[in-house]
């Protein structure tokens, strides 16, 4: 076995008058001793503590020591530093990863997410690389403790260490995809063998999915990342849909509603994630206005509301009404009726003017037939 890379220990001197003398003293942990090399730079703070395992013929197994340093005139003499090393392969433990972020993020909004490695093990995990890969409707911003992107995965320095029952954050940026979902996937590994590799992916969808509306024919393709790379799917989507064992929701919605269902992804080497996604299903959108609207007077002010249901719950209306009334962007059609003949003759709508078109802000549309809605104008 080669030996590991020395550490470095800064001594400081918190106080305001000086700090000499300093000494050091090694305890080590029981079994084998001579092991440790602990090294001061200098005797008077600031220092450095160079700390140099030698493993030369050590067995197999992890060792421990703790360095003391002390000064004859420091009330909080002497400080302690605690060195664990392992020999050989370190035996099997449990690292596990898991990432949230938010349910829902407006376009253009930069969204952040948790990146949570936790080792469940009883033994030391070393070595522990943690990468994301981000898919490609996402830009980068910028992630914590030193994480780099690099053709779409974000990668973070090594854990060194992470003991039985402790976890460790990373944080990640990126600027909110357009509209629909998202499918992000973090890995953890580390250089011990691990017994439960099926936890080392977090996935966080781009929960929620891309909206449907009562009655309208739905398709969302799921998508997941890491195992062998070939995947089946289960679970039971709400309001009717299905769920394909090639990760395609779809179907013609049977009610409305917010809700969530449970997405099982299986990799062809047995490894399992399950993530909870959202979906949200709009009424049928319909214009309620009756058809025909009232009669109008030539030259007389005239105002009809015209009024819709369902979709999201916020429209905006288009549409040219005849007879020179006003558009009607704020769903009223108002004006004077403009007609160039005697006051006594009916006119009819033509080929000129536009139906009033519906559109909530989910992009579903409904029109009412212009040739309908005015009967008359006297």
């Amino acid at each position: 076995e080669s030996d590991p890379n020395p550490r470095e220990v800064q001594i400081t001197n918190q106080g305001g008058g000086s700090l000499t003398g300093l000494t050091r003293e090694i305890v080590y942990g029981g079994g084998p001793q001579g092991w440790l090399e602990a090294t001061l730079s200098g005797t008077t703070a600031p220092t450095t503590l160079i700390l140099q395992p030698r493993t030369g013929t050590l067995p197999d197994e992890e060792y421990s020591a703790v360095v003391r340093v002390a000064a004859p005139v420091a009330a909080n003499s002497p400080q302690e530093v605690a060195v664990t090393f392992t020999v050989g392969e370190p035996p099997p433990t449990d690292v596990a990863v898991e990432k949230t972020g938010p349910a829902r993020a407006t376009i253009g909004d930069e969204v952040e997410y948790v990146i949570t490695v936790r080792n469940l093990g009883s033994a030391l995990a070393v070595d522990i690389v943690v990468t994301d890969d981000l898919p490609a409707a996402v830009r980068f911003v910028g992630a914590s403790d030193g994480g780099s992107e690099q053709e779409g995965v974000v990668t973070w320095p090594v854990i060194e260490r992470l003991a039985p029952g402790d976890a460790v954050e990373r944080r990640l940026l990126v600027d909110a995809p357009t509209v629909g979902e998202l499918l992000n996937v973090a890995h953890s590994t580390a250089r011990s063998d691990d017994p439960n590799p099926s936890n080392n992916d977090g996935i966080t969808t781009g929960s929620p999915l891309a909206d449907g509306a009562e009655g309208e024919a739905y398709s969302v393709q799921l998508d997941a990342d890491g195992g062998d790379g070939s995947y089946g799917w289960s679970g039971s989507p709400p309001f009717g849909l299905g769920l394909s064992g090639g990760g395609v929701v779809s179907g013609t919605p049977s009610g409305s509603g917010t809700t969530s269902f449970d997405a099982t992804v299986t990799s062809g080497d047995g490894q399992t994630e399950t993530a909870s996604l959202e979906i949200t299903v709009y009424p049928a959108l319909a214009i309620t206005t009756g058809s025909p609207l009232a009669d109008g007077t030539l030259g007389v002010a005239y105002s009809e509301t015209l009024s819709a249901t369902g979709g999201t719950g916020s429209y905006g209306w288009s549409g040219s009404p005849p007879f020179g009334l006003r558009g009607i962007g704020d769903a009223r059609v108002d004006g004077h009726g403009e007609l160039q003949r005697d006051g006594d003759e009916r006119e009819r709508p033509g080929g000129a003017e536009r139906d009033p078109v519906v559109r909530d802000h989910g992009g579903r549309t409904r029109s009412l037939d212009v040739a309908k809605a005015f009967r008359s104008v006297r």
